[in-house]
């Protein structure tokens, strides 16, 4: 418990480690999310609850919440997982989620501060190991207040585009590229591809989701899938999570059809200004008829518009098909948290860890030049077994130093 002074609320934390506590702060969550400003759908409550529902196991829920009074001032949802020899605590459906991060009450003096106390406080772990905290996110906050050392590597770029109408974002593409939207606005126009809304109700939210899963098992067979996406329980989360996401606002299905016939279903999430599609499945020989990633931007486009959001995020990845619109960059960094005081054993360690996270990443951006980047902090690690802290970000950044977060 902290003190901050005669009649400010003490702050007090709390860790939640069952489904039925986390299930009980419901509204709670949604308010201090609001509050937050957090343009993250994967903080959502509903989302949570719902991976938890689906992955969850009875002893790794680990919810770290600051409260200032009766009121929910600073929230880190994780768990416990054992990764190349150490117990990790890691954000809830890191593994599901384009972002990864904290939620943390800018009102709130010291909630930051009192969050990191309530970690460090969880027994057992390693390291927490945030892998796609973006730009702003609370989890910078946390960083500032950390006292201990922080490793920033370089993590996902997510692109994404300004919500305008669509004449005007044509306007400022290549001549190429408008040349190629508007021949597809024109074929999509020609054969009437209708989008609709999915109603905001549990049984038909259920079935749109059932046919989205379904069409995109079907467009991705005999292809490399995410293996995710074809099991039971992802199947299980997503419904529950659209079932409490789509009725608040914070997420939207739409379903395409063409001569009557369901040929489409996307799955777009919505938080603060920005709108981002998540998840679509589409007939296999529709993409022989149009251009549905073009489809796909453009169904965000409007739904940005009628929800009031600035902002089109692509969430993860740089395909060719979201190059082509000219979208900026976001990019988010991976941030693994080492406790104040880490043995040579543990230091010895997290660089194996940290050796197989950055490596995987080279492997999947395809760029060796970050190969170097992970040796250098490999051989940091081990040889002083805590990471230095004034060394700019590429190689180990001390959040504390690095502006605009």
């Amino acid at each position: 418990m902290t003190g901050r002074g005669p009649g400010t609320p003490p702050l007090t934390v709390r860790v939640l480690t069952t489904l039925a506590e986390l299930e009980a702060v419901a509204a709670d969550w949604a308010a201090l999310h609001a509050r937050a400003g957090a343009e993250n759908p994967f903080l959502a409550h509903s989302w949570l609850v719902a991976y938890w529902r689906a992955f969850g196991d009875r002893t790794g829920l680990r919810v770290v919440c600051v409260r200032a009074g009766d009121r929910l001032a600073a929230a880190a949802p994780v768990r416990l997982r054992r990764r190349a020899g150490l117990v990790v605590l890691t954000p809830l459906a890191a593994e599901l989620s384009d972002f990864t991060d904290t939620l943390v009450d800018p009102g709130v003096p010291g909630a930051a501060g009192e969050l990191a106390g309530g970690l460090l406080a969880v027994r057992g772990w390693a390291v927490l190991d945030a892998p796609e905290v973006p730009p702003g996110g609370g989890a910078w906050q946390l960083a500032a207040a950390w006292p201990g050392q922080t490793v920033v590597l370089p993590a996902s770029t997510c692109l994404e585009l300004p919500v305008r109408p669509l004449p005007e974002l044509l306007a400022t593409l290549p001549s190429a590229h408008r040349r190629h939207q508007s021949r597809h606005q024109r074929r999509a126009d020609r054969l009437a591809v209708r989008a609709e809304p999915v109603p905001a109700a549990p049984e038909p939210i259920a079935a749109a989701v059932a046919e989205l899963l379904d069409l995109h098992a079907s467009q991705w067979a005999g292809r490399p899938v995410n293996p995710l996406h074809l099991d039971p329980r992802f199947r299980a989360h997503l419904t529950d999570a659209a079932r409490g996401m789509v009725p608040a606002g914070q997420a939207a299905l739409t379903r395409f059809v063409l001569a009557g016939e369901v040929v489409g279903v996307s799955l777009a999430l919505i938080a603060g200004d920005a709108v981002g599609g998540y998840l679509y499945g589409v007939r296999p020989g529709l993409r022989s008829q149009l251009d549905v990633s073009a489809l796909m931007i453009r169904t965000d486009l409007e739904l940005g518009r009628t929800s009031g959001a600035t902002r089109v995020s692509m969430l993860r990845g740089e395909e060719k098909g979201k190059l082509r619109w000219q979208p900026s960059a976001r990019r988010n960094q991976r941030v693994l948290f080492l406790p104040p005081a880490a043995t040579a054993g543990h230091g010895l360690a997290v660089a194996a860890l940290l050796r197989r996270a950055a490596a995987e990443r080279v492997r999947q951006a395809d760029r060796p030049s970050l190969v170097a980047v992970v040796e250098r902090v490999v051989d940091q690690v081990r040889r002083s077994h805590v990471v230095p802290r004034r060394q700019r970000l590429g190689r180990v950044d001390d959040v504390r130093g690095v502006p605009g977060r």
